[in-house]
């Protein structure tokens, strides 16, 4: 499935009224977010371009939004800004005016960006929880989450966990190890516990997963924790669906949040009995493999969502550059995720701090630890192309990139990457996102946008994301 970029002005064509406003928005490379102008409607098409139909575009998936975690390492910086200086960077982020993320990731204990390694139960066979507490928490994490819902107070929060209590696992440590079939009740219980203690401080946690990356162990060197596919079905089925329904929660559990390369455990987990009935959504992160692997799934079970829910940016900015960006975004929105989070909210120029084995991870904003500038990341920008434009419950529209019928044509096909949305309230964005010609970094690619039988030329700069938007 292919989409793409689209714009329009106020026109009269034919003699009838065609009215439409429109703005088109466009960052090149290294460069900033800008409006730029834009070429006028017409009745008469060009034959042998590119084509965005939308007339004959058709619903494929909902928009659930754009988002970003918020470990501890991140607010524990924030906590060290002044006032005004933090709530800058928080509406830059949380806002239209900004990125426009919806969405916030919580680590449920800690995670590999935390300060120090704990989780909220760390008092060893302690299956009634007697001890449970989020206070760990309440230092940095949930004042900065405060904030955001001050700023943006229809962010969606959803939490991952890193590793359960150590008790619960075979090699009694946070880093490493597997997770003991025989705590699942208890192990239920502690993540009910956790919904109801943010819920008291009016965080409401739409969704759970089990666990962050259940085939990663990073070498003991992190907080992790391995579970199989059998495991993680029948803890969701057998444990967490019931206790979360049975505590009267609407909160819902997501399958996998692992990588792509993870379609043959999906795709055996959403067969056995039971598990479609227990879920929200399957998770996703790209760190191996492609969008389009997922693409089967979202095939055999269109209704099921699907969400990328981790990856940000590289130590190294530009090897993770504005269209590397936008490529993956848009692929992953066409192969039938609705989300897509990064990782980190805010880090230093080095990716500090954090308790990892070592991972070049760089924040969505970087803060200078010398200058106390605050960098928005390369993702920060390609994710703007969508987040200023795109309201949650939009679709994500297919069937409605059209090749044309020329050499020219299906190699500018090559360099496109596109995604197309419809609001709720009937508006339409497209997005594209063009790479240079082979042995030409100067020439764009037209692009003809056709809605309701008008036709829009469009020209997309290489290296550059584009978005047009069209009111109703």
């Amino acid at each position: 499935m292919k989409s793409c970029t689209l714009f329009c002005l106020a026109v009269w064509t034919a003699g009838s009224a065609f009215a439409a406003e429109a703005q088109v928005y466009r960052t090149e490379a290294r460069g900033e977010m800008r409006e730029v102008a834009v070429n006028f409607w017409s009745v008469l098409p060009q034959g042998n371009a590119n084509t965005v139909d939308l007339d004959a575009a058709a619903a494929d998936h909902p928009f659930t939004g754009l988002g970003v975690s918020i470990p501890e390492s991140s607010c524990y910086l924030l906590s060290r800004l002044p006032a005004e200086k933090r709530a800058e960077i928080l509406r830059t982020v949380w806002t239209a005016d900004g990125a426009g993320l919806s969405v916030a990731r919580l680590q449920i204990g800690s995670s590999d960006y935390s300060m120090h390694a704990y989780t909220y139960d760390d008092v060893a066979g302690d299956t009634e929880l007697e001890h449970f507490s989020i206070d760990p928490d309440r230092r940095y994490i949930l004042p900065v989450v405060k904030e955001i819902q001050k700023i943006n107070p229809d962010v969606t929060f959803f939490a991952s966990p890193w590793s359960p209590p150590v008790w619960m696992k075979d090699n009694g440590n946070i880093a490493g190890g597997r997770m003991l079939d025989k705590y699942f009740g208890a192990y239920a219980n502690y993540l009910v516990k956790y919904v109801q203690a943010y819920a008291k401080e009016g965080v409401s946690i739409a969704a759970l997963t089990t666990q962050n990356e259940p085939e990663a162990e990073q070498s003991g060197m992190s907080p992790t924790c391995l579970w199989s596919g059998e495991q993680e079905t029948a803890f969701i089925v057998n444990h967490l669906a019931p206790a979360l329904k049975a505590a009267g929660l609407q909160t819902k559990p997501w399958l996998w949040d692992h990588n792509f390369d993870g379609t043959n455990r999906v795709s055996q987990a959403l067969a056995r009995k039971g598990v479609l009935e227990s879920i929200g959504a399957v998770a996703w992160h790209p760190y191996v493999g492609q969008p389009e692997w997922i693409r089967p799934i979202h095939a055999k079970y269109p209704n099921l969502p699907m969400v990328m829910t981790e990856m940000g940016p590289h130590v190294d900015r530009y090897r993770r550059d504005l269209l590397w960006w936008g490529d993956l975004m848009l692929r992953t929105f066409n192969s039938g995720c609705g989300g897509f989070t990064s990782w980190c909210m805010v880090l230093d120029e080095h990716g500090q701090p954090n308790i990892t084995g070592g991972f070049p991870c760089a924040g969505f904003v970087a803060l200078d630890s010398v200058t106390g500038e605050a960098v928005p990341s390369e993702q920060f920008k390609a994710f703007r192309h969508v987040g200023r434009f795109v309201r949650r419950g939009a679709d994500i529209l297919k069937d409605c990139w059209k090749v044309g019928d020329s050499d020219w044509a299906r190699r500018n096909d090559k360099r496109t990457t596109c995604a197309a949305f419809r609001n709720p309230d009937g508006s339409h964005v497209v997005v594209v996102a063009c790479k240079p010609a082979e042995g030409d970094a100067f020439s764009p690619v037209q692009v003809q946008v056709k809605y309701r039988n008008r036709y829009l030329i469009v020209q997309v700069l290489p290296g550059a994301l584009t978005t047009v938007t069209i009111s109703r």
